[in-house]
């Protein structure tokens, strides 16, 4: 994988354009931290790259709201078990 700033694929274009058609993806960095993840395209494999990656943005979409989920829901137990400074007990059954 390699890495590329914005003043080069700015200055650079087509050189660039060539490598990522070479590597098969790139990463576009400023400042040195990366900001975007390039892939070359073509018309024959444009629909199924597109969707392909927004099935992956769906899927680390779902996996943050599941992390958040699981995250209140802890929290929830958590407030449930302080709120009376206890746990509940366990009923008892009447022999």
């Amino acid at each position: 994988m390699k890495f590329v700033t914005l003043r080069d694929l700015k200055n650079f274009t087509p050189k660039i354009l060539d490598n990522l058609r070479k590597e098969n993806e790139l990463i576009l960095t400023v400042h040195g931290s990366p900001v975007a993840f390039m892939l070359p395209l073509t018309a024959d494999n444009f629909e199924h790259t597109l969707y392909c990656v927004r099935k992956a943005q769906d899927f680390l979409k779902g996996k943050k709201q599941r992390h958040k989920a699981d995250e209140s829901t802890a929290a929830l137990i958590g407030a449930v078990k302080t709120s009376k400074g206890r746990t509940r007990k366990p009923r008892q059954t009447v022999k």
